[in-house]
C-alpha cells in the first residue's frame, strides 16, 4: 500500500519536521512541477511527516546534489523508533562520485558504480527489509540496479523504521552545497496495489480551479475552491467545518500526460489542522460518477500535508486514463 506521496507542491514546509536551513524552493529547477525541497549544507535535514512504522519499505525519491568542494554529504537516513539509525546513505564527493550504503552508519554493506554527477537529477528506488539474516538492501538509480545486498540488515535490536530523513551533512565549503529532493513515494509491501517498486516515479501537480459537485465546507471568504488553490498555502484563506462528513469537491485544472506514460496513482494532497481539541480529516475523490473516501487521519495545531494514493478511478475500478484525469474531482471531508 501508498504511505506516502509527495512532490512538496504545497510551496512550503508543511510535509516536513525540519532541523537547519530546509526551505521549499523553486530556486533549483523542480525534477517536476513547481518546487523540490533544498536542504542547505552545513548539518540541514528534514523528516518527513506521515511515515509510519514498518519492517521493509519500497522508497523512491530523485536526488539533486550541488556539491561546492571535493567533499562528500550524507544524504538520507531511515531511523528506528528510538532515533538510532537503521540505514544512512552518503555521497563520495567529486573524486568518488558514488553512493556509498550502509547498515546503521558504519557498516558498509557497499559502495554503488552508478555515477551521481552533481548539479543534476538522479532518481532513487530502495527495498530495505530488517532482519537478522536474510534481510534485503536494493537500490536502483534511474532503473539501474546500484546495490543488492541479503544478510544481516539489522544494526541493534530494533525490529521497524519510524522515520525517513534528507540530509545535507558534511559536503565542505562552509554550507555553500546543498541536496534537493523531488518527487518522493514510499510504498510497503503489503495491500494489493503499490506494494512493490515504485518505479522511476514523476509527479505531475493538478490544482483546483474551479467549484465540484459537493460545496459543505464553510469558505473564509469567496468559493471553497479558491480558497485552496494558492501555492504557498496561505494560513488566511482556507475552507473550514465543525460537523463530521461534511465535504467539499473540487474540479481540477488538468495535464497532458507524456507519450507512453502510465499513471499508477492519482494522489490527494491536504493541508490542515485543528485550531483547538481533536479532529480529523479524509480526502475523498470522484471519478466516473462513483466517490472513494481515504483513510481518516488525525489533525493537530499544527499545519501539515495530509496525502491519499487511489491507484483507480472508483467509477470503473481500471487504471487511470487521460479523459479520466480530465473530469476527476478532488475534495477534503471532516471526520
Amino acid at each position: 500500500m501508498r504511505l506516502l506521496t509527495t512532490g512538496f507542491e504545497t510551496g512550503d514546509n508543511s510535509d516536513f519536521s525540519s532541523s537547519g536551513n530546509v526551505v521549499n524552493s523553486s530556486s533549483v529547477t523542480p525534477r517536476t512541477g513547481d518546487y523540490s525541497t533544498r536542504h542547505q549544507g552545513g548539518g540541514a535535514n528534514g523528516t518527513l511527516n506521515g511515515f509510519t512504522a514498518g519492517s521493509s519499505v519500497y522508497l523512491g525519491v530523485a536526488i539533486y546534489i550541488h556539491p561546492y568542494s571535493t567533499a562528500g554529504t550524507d544524504v538520507l537516513e531511515i531511523l528506528a523508533p528510538g532515533g538510532s539509525n537503521i540505514l544512512k546513505i552518503t555521497w563520495g564527493g567529486t573524486p568518488s562520485p558514488y553512493f556509498r550504503y550502509y547498515i546503521g552508519t558504519g557498516t558498509l554493506a557497499g559502495t554503488g558504480t552508478v555515477t551521481i554527477g552533481g548539479d543534476t537529477w538522479n532518481y532513487l528506488e530502495m527495498y530495505y527489509a530488517i532482519a537478522d539474516s536474510g534481510g534485503r538492501y536494493v537500490i536502483k538509480i534511474n532503473g539501474v540496479t546500484d546495490l543488492d545486498y541479503t544478510g544481516d540488515t539489522k544494526p541493534s535490536t530494533d525490529t521497524t523504521m519510524s522515520t525517513i530523513r534528507f540530509d545535507a551533512w558534511g559536503g565542505g565549503g562552509g554550507g555553500n552545497y546543498y541536496c534537493a529532493f523531488d518527487d518522493v513515494v514510499v510504498n510497503d509491501p503489503f495491500g494489493s496495489s503499490n506494494n512493490t517498486w515504485p518505479g522511476v516515479v514523476k509527479l505531475e501537480p493538478i490544482r483546483p480551479n474551479a467549484v465540484g459537485d459537493v460545496t459543505q465546507l464553510t469558505a473564509s471568504s469567496g468559493s471553497g475552491w479558491q480558497c485552496v488553490d494558492e501555492v504557498p498555502v496561505s494560513a488566511t484563506d482556507y475552507v473550514y467545518g465543525t460537523i463530521v462528513d461534511l465535504y467539499d469537491l473540487y474540479n481540477m485544472a488538468t495535464t497532458t500526460l507524456p507519450a507512453g506514460a502510465t499513471v499508477k496513482n492519482i494522489v490527494g494532497v491536504a493541508v490542515a489542522l485543528m485550531d483547538s481539541g481533536a479532529g480529523n480529516v479524509a480526502l475523498v475523490i470522484k471519478g466516473g460518477g462513483s466517490e472513494s473516501t481515504g483513510a481518516t487521519q488525525a489533525l493537530s495545531g499544527t499545519a501539515k500535508a495530509f496525502t491519499e494514493a487511489w491507484s483507480v478511478n472508483p467509477g470503473d475500478s481500471a487504471a487511470w486514463e487521460q479523459a479520466d484525469i480530465d473530469s476527476v474531482q478532488i475534495g477534503v471531508k471532516i471526520k
